[in-house]
């Protein structure tokens, strides 16, 4: 299935912030392809990773899940409960 190109919701709020996926992975202390994993949907951040994101982000937890939630293929997303 193919997903949006217009960017997903992690784009966006690095974007908003002038953040490079580079410069979150330093952040995050991981390698800049796992920030590209996390922004394309192919990988979800640790629960440490997603506090250090959030915090770094300046959003809230459910902002944070909604962009990371976003970035999934449609068969990946999670379901509204």
């Amino acid at each position: 299935m193919a997903r949006s190109r217009n960017g997903s919701g992690l784009t966006q709020m690095l974007a908003e912030r002038g953040l490079s996926q580079t410069d979150l992975a330093s952040i995050l202390d991981v390698d800049r392809s796992q920030v590209s994993r996390y922004v394309n949907g192919f990988s979800d951040p640790t629960l440490s990773g997603f506090r250090a994101m959030r915090e770094a982000l300046g959003v809230t937890a459910d902002a944070l899940l909604a962009a990371i939630d976003k970035a999934k293929p449609r068969h990946r997303r999670r379901r509204a409960a």
